[in-house]
């Protein structure tokens, strides 16, 4: 898997930047000096080193897999995060986590804490307390438009609220129109603030709302999984047509809002388009 051997911002070392386990490193040290030694004798090469290659080689095939390595999943509220986590707990099974106001497992029973065996945690977390546990770990998101995003929410939660999440109380109790919704700070550059301060080439993978099935196939590619079908999460039922109809006038003001969930779409989906023609080459 490529994206493993990624040196990332916020490692340090050789061992931090490629995210091998201390124990597959040393392992790996020893074969290459064992290695050097025979090459530098000139002689035929031992049986014990083609055994050892063979071991070192499956060794590296497991940890480059990405069930082998913990993957956390970002989940911004409105980008497609349903339709993924449905994805990864098909390919991660048992192995899967997820974290919103509480942590349920693969079959949504809470649970205290993640145990020993999670190795894919999907929700609305902090990436930074994630990733002190984790180090190593891959990141994946989506992002999506963000005018487009506010307006998805918005309409979301007139459908189905959350109660628990005071904005929401906030939409009911004032009953908000979508500008007066857009207008409240905590509407305001979600995701920007979901992302803390990580930057796009942290992740892994960041996938696109608005190019979804392009999105899908650069995962699977990225992670050496086979394709598979992909059910759809929430579905607006009063929307016709893929894009909020919203009027011009608040559609700028709604992106004037979010300047700076503006800016980092931008660069994601730069990011992304760079990683699908590359793929595509």
């Amino acid at each position: 898997m490529r994206t493993t051997l990624e040196a990332s911002p916020r490692s340090s070392g050789a061992a931090a930047t490629i995210g091998f386990p201390p124990a597959l490193l040393a392992n790996l040290r020893r074969f290459l000096a064992t290695s050097q030694a025979v090459l530098s004798a000139g002689g035929p090469p031992r049986s014990g080193l083609a055994q050892a290659s063979a071991r070192l080689r499956e060794r590296l095939a497991a940890e480059l897999s990405p069930q082998a390595r913990m993957v956390l999943s970002l989940h911004i509220p409105k980008t497609a995060g349903l339709t993924f986590s449905r994805l990864l707990a098909e390919i991660f099974g048992e192995d899967f986590y997820r974290s919103y106001w509480e942590i349920s497992d693969c079959r949504g029973r809470a649970v205290a804490d993640f145990p020993e065996n999670a190795r894919c945690i999907h929700g609305h977390f902090c990436p930074d307390l994630l990733l002190a546990r984790y180090p190593s770990a891959l990141l994946l998101t989506w992002v999506r438009d963000p005018v487009q995003r506010v307006a998805s929410l918005y309409h979301y939660w007139q459908r189905e609220p959350d109660w628990r999440h005071p904005l929401c109380r906030t939409l009911h109790a004032g009953r908000l129109s979508l500008l007066e919704f857009a207008r409240q700070d905590a509407a305001r550059n979600e995701m920007s603030r979901f992302f803390g301060r990580l930057q796009p080439e942290d992740f892994s993978f960041i996938g696109i709302f608005e190019e979804l099935p392009a999105s899908l196939e650069l995962f699977f590619r990225r992670f050496d999984l086979a394709p598979r079908p992909v059910s759809h999460g929430h579905r607006n039922p009063e929307r016709s047509t893929g894009r909020y109809a919203i009027p011009a006038d608040e559609r700028a003001e709604i992106a004037a809002l979010n300047s700076a969930d503006g800016a980092l779409y931008r660069e994601c989906v730069a990011q992304f388009q760079r990683a699908h023609a590359a793929q595509a080459a």
